[in-house]
């Protein structure tokens, strides 16, 4: 219903917005995690995600062991490999960032650098809602009008 009304773009945008709240738990956890021997940051290539969540359709499930579940929700969901979804799992990929060599305890989590990423993301989201929001407004603007 929602493609009829607004071109094929909710989609994308329930997507974005799905993956930048995983992207905002992983950048929280290596924040709150900086002090913590051995830890090592994680985060997911939001791009590639995005374009692999717009290939086969799913929930996004919780952060576990690296690997985010996502299940199919429905026969008709296409799998990113091309075949029809049978309720198998998708997932994303959460990697260790290694663009820091880490402390002398092992822990690579750049305080600083996380709270680039977390702004970044955050901005990301804020405009995926305001593009929804403006939508919404659109359509309300229109059911005003025939009233």
């Amino acid at each position: 219903m929602f493609n009829k009304l607004f071109g094929g773009t909710m989609p994308i945008l329930e997507k974005s917005l799905n993956l930048s709240e995983l992207r905002h738990k992983l950048i929280s956890s290596n924040i709150a995690n900086e002090e913590t021997p051995g830890y090592k940051a994680m985060d997911i290539d939001f791009g590639r995600e995005l374009a692999k969540k717009l290939q086969g359709s799913g929930s996004t499930g919780s952060v576990a062991g690296g690997a985010l579940p996502m299940s199919v929700t429905s026969p008709m969901h296409l799998l990113p490999g091309g075949g029809a979804g049978t309720g198998q799992r998708v997932s994303t990929e959460a990697v260790i960032s290694r663009k820091d060599g880490g402390g002398l305890d092992g822990n690579t989590v750049n305080l600083e650098h996380e709270m680039v990423k977390m702004a970044e993301n955050s901005v990301r989201h804020q405009t995926a809602l305001k593009i929804i929001n403006q939508r919404f407004q659109g359509l309300k603007g229109a059911i005003d009008e025939r009233r």
